[in-house]
């Protein structure tokens, strides 16, 4: 079932099954005729019901070393990203993203995080609330101010 409630039927070649916030995924090639084929990724809990094709693959090693490096979807991406945190901020944020450098002065921490998608840098810097600050992409740190204005604008109505 799509987000926008159609039911469609696909034959796909499951290529890696990974657990990513909360959700189980399969990461997939669709339509692999004439060696023209789709990777797509696709919500375990969307899927209604499934059937067993009988016809063999080969996985595509491409595919799962994209999923080893946390690329379950197509998002659009940011390289070196350059942060300063706080003390508490730190904490976690190996549990979210691949560090490359981190060093602390006083009471921060500088890390540089080598790739991650875009939308998720920016949720990141809104949900620590003060405590994470982007020190280089000047387009990110627009969307980051752009975002928090109209969430404040909404609770000050």
């Amino acid at each position: 079932e799509q987000v926008t409630g159609d039911i469609s039927e696909r034959i796909i070649e499951p290529h890696a099954l990974v657990f990513y916030e909360g959700n189980w995924y399969i990461k997939a090639v669709t339509d692999s005729t004439n060696n023209k084929y789709s990777v797509r990724t696709y919500a375990l809990h969307r899927i209604q019901s499934a059937n067993i094709y009988n016809k063999s693959f080969t996985p595509d090693q491409e595919i799962i070393e994209s999923v080893n490096r946390r690329e379950i979807f197509n998002f659009p991406m940011v390289n070196d990203i350059k942060l300063r945190l706080t003390v508490g901020s730190y904490k976690f944020i190996g549990e979210q993203f691949d560090i490359a450098e981190e060093r602390r002065e006083g009471e921060f921490y500088f890390i540089t995080i080598p790739a991650a998608p875009e939308y998720k840098i920016v949720n990141y810097i809104l949900a620590e609330g003060g405590e994470a600050k982007l020190l280089n992409h000047p387009e990110l740190i627009a969307e980051v101010i752009k975002r928090a204005e109209k969430t404040i604008k909404l609770y000050k109505k």
